[in-house]
């Protein structure tokens, strides 16, 4: 009897600490349970006391539910879902966001769709605006959407690829048959290029030959003799500027003392200009008559110089003289 009482005290306790293991085990999951929910929560930016508001876009690329909403750089809130919007034949993007509700947003802000990074996901970022009016709760908030990079880097590269093909290709092409043209050329001319460049080589040698006998010590120090020659010639003509300058000083001082001069005895000078003229009058009569005994000289000689070449022989012989007849009264 008291073995079976033992046994049973021994089953009834370990039932106990069965127990009680249970539950600190099942206590221990629930605080998991609830740290991993607040931890979500804290993640997906789930908050108490938060405002929707609602913003339209027409192209939601990269943003999903969850996304962060900052503004002006502060996270505020988080995209609670988006929907499409079809009205008029177009589509749109209807998003909500889920702000905390302490945070007054100025009804001219804008959400703009932006990217912290290159490889990063697409937020919302609001821009403060400067009205005083606080945008209602469930209002619209204005919206700008943002650049989609890889369908630009996509269009790019395909504009880069048509770029490629219908004008660099051909102007490669191009380039390719004018280098191989202009090769040929050059090597069909090469050889008259080389005769020509030994030709001016040579005479660049002549030249050269031509310049060091110029440039010889002997040429050399007449150059020097030269330049000294010319130095002093340089001196020279600058002692006679100064003289050629001295003396039109002085001759213009003794011009105006002329026209002093001249001014003071202007009388006397008619009269001897008057005694000038009459004396130059009778001498022009003197060499008129002198010019006229030289005339008629000059033809005497004219004629006695063609009798001669006439008669030469009257130089040695002089004729008889002619027989006078004397009448008898």
């Amino acid at each position: 009897m008291t073995f079976v009482t033992r046994r049973t005290d021994r089953h009834n306790g370990r039932m106990k600490r069965d127990t009680v293991n249970y539950t600190v085990v099942g206590a221990v999951v629930l605080a998991a349970a609830a740290l991993l929910l607040f931890t979500m929560l804290r993640i997906t930016g789930t908050r108490t006391g938060e405002v929707d508001y609602i913003a339209h876009y027409d192209n939601v690329t990269g943003l999903a539910s969850g996304a962060p909403v900052f503004y002006e750089g502060f996270r505020v809130g988080h995209v609670n879902g988006i929907t499409p919007d079809r009205r008029g034949g177009r589509t749109r993007y209807r998003v909500d966001l889920s702000i905390r509700g302490d945070w007054p947003i100025p009804d001219d802000s804008i959400a703009k769709l932006a990217s912290t990074g290159l490889l990063a996901d697409i937020s919302v970022a609001i821009s403060e605006g400067a009205s005083t009016t606080v945008l209602k709760p469930g209002a619209e908030m204005k919206s700008q959407g943002g650049g989609d990079l890889f369908a630009a880097m996509n269009e790019l590269a395909g504009e880069v690829t048509t770029l490629s093909r219908e004008r660099i290709r051909p102007l490669v092409a191009s380039l390719q048959e004018n280098v191989d043209r202009i090769g040929g050329e050059l090597a069909d001319a090469t050889p008259q290029l080389v005769a020509d460049a030994k030709s001016l080589l040579a005479r660049l040698n002549q030249a050269s030959a031509a310049m060091n006998e110029v440039l010889s010590p002997q040429n050399r120090a007449h150059v020097a003799t030269t330049l000294e020659d010319l130095a002093a010639t340089a001196d020279n003509a600058r002692e006679l500027s100064t003289e050629l300058r001295q003396t039109q000083q002085k001759l213009d001082a003794l011009m105006v003392e002329a026209n002093a001069v001249v001014s003071e005895n202007r009388p006397a000078l008619k009269d001897a200009i008057a005694d000038l003229a009459q004396i130059t009058g009778s001498l022009a009569q003197r060499i008129d008559g002198i010019a006229q005994n030289l005339d008629s000289a000059s033809r005497n000689v004219n004629e006695f110089t063609r009798e001669i070449r006439k008669n030469p022989n009257r130089l040695l012989f002089t004729p008889p003289a002619d027989k006078v007849q004397v009448e008898e009264e």
